[in-house]
């Protein structure tokens, strides 16, 4: 794969965005595109070192850079170029000194999944739905209403959940707004995919997946319905900042959403039980946790799924093995033991 030619690619559509329109001072970032060999950056081919490991934000020397992991040709150089948008945000994002970021090592054993919590986000989702599709703006009120109950009655996982939103949700906003500059029908078009998933209860599993659409879509929905400014870098998140003032409405019940989430305990429960059983362990002792890969993360108890990857502390040394594992962790956030699945 020729990353040179890629990169011009990407760096010519890249041009053609209207940053600020975007995003209130949000201005293009250097970037890098990489394979498992080579690594292109800044119109140069660069040593490919550890820094470069899945699709992020990282410090390069002095200055925040997007990075993409390039696995096969790309098919939509339009979306490819959106994606790296995404990332460039979150490079202004620590640049611009922002704060409100989650605490996910935290959250993966904190969080906890109740039915009505997460039956009443999706009742919210349906409010989002009418003011986005069919410009009900009066479903905007019933929006903050609902939010608000959540706020109450589960302060741990409506702050965790709008913290996700706060970095994630502006990241995938910004991205679809890049697109939709790039190519007005693709930008349509993803929209729409994206409000059809908050429909679905299977897509509130896990959590932190469906902030990215929630965030993006209570964003829209604030710009639609009022003149909050939400694109500043404040001590809040914008999903708290909004509910000043709000009174709470009722809880939603929502079958559907239970019946999933009793099925995704089930397979959490499953897929822990069996690696520990079959007790093939790669990894033994007491070693600081430093991250799962949380996009997809489960949890029970004092065990974690962590697929693709796991990264450690040994010493003063990071280590990453490769891998589909379950973690037995302590309280302190030290990894026991390390099982494959």
């Amino acid at each position: 794969m020729d990353l040179a030619l890629l990169y011009r690619e990407i760096e010519l559509r890249i041009r053609k965005v209207d940053f600020s329109a975007v995003w209130k001072g949000f201005y293009p970032l250097r970037f890098a595109v990489y394979t498992d060999e080579q690594c292109y950056f800044d119109g140069n081919y660069i040593e490919k070192t550890d820094a470069f490991c899945a699709n992020t934000a990282i410090q390069w020397g002095d200055e925040y850079i997007a990075i993409w992991n390039i696995t096969e040709n790309p098919e939509d150089m339009d979306a490819l170029a959106a994606s790296i948008i995404h990332e460039m945000f979150h490079a202004f994002q620590r640049t611009s000194g922002e704060r409100r970021f989650p605490d996910e090592r935290e959250a993966l054993f904190q969080y906890r999944y109740f039915a009505d919590n997460l039956s009443t986000k999706r009742a919210e989702a349906e409010c989002m739905r009418a003011i986005l599709e069919a410009n009900d703006l009066d479903a905007y009120s019933g929006l903050l209403s609902l939010r608000k109950k959540r706020a109450e009655d589960y302060p741990y996982e409506y702050e965790y959940e709008a913290r996700v939103e706060q970095i994630e949700g502006t990241a995938n906003f910004v991205e679809l707004s890049a697109l939709a500059q790039l190519d007005e029908e693709k930008g349509n078009l993803a929209w729409k995919r994206l409000l059809g998933r908050l429909a679905l209860p299977e897509s509130y599993f896990p959590i932190r997946r469906i902030c990215y659409e929630t965030g993006a879509a209570m964003i829209a929905c604030i710009k639609r319905c009022s003149s909050i400014d939400c694109e500043g870098f404040r001590e809040l998140p914008f999903s708290c900042e909004v509910l000043a003032g709000v009174n709470g409405g009722a809880a939603a019940n929502d079958a559907e959403m239970e019946e999933c989430l009793n099925r995704y305990l089930d397979e959490t429960h499953r897929m822990i039980v069996s690696a520990v059983e079959k007790n093939d362990c790669v990894l033994k002792g007491e070693y600081p946790l430093i991250s799962v890969n949380i996009w997809d993360a489960r949890c029970e108890g004092r065990y974690a799924t962590s697929n693709r990857l796991l990264i450690y502390a040994d010493g003063e040394e990071q280590k990453v093995i490769y891998g589909d594992f379950v973690v037995e962790v302590d309280t302190g956030y030290n990894v026991l033991s390390v099982f494959r699945q």
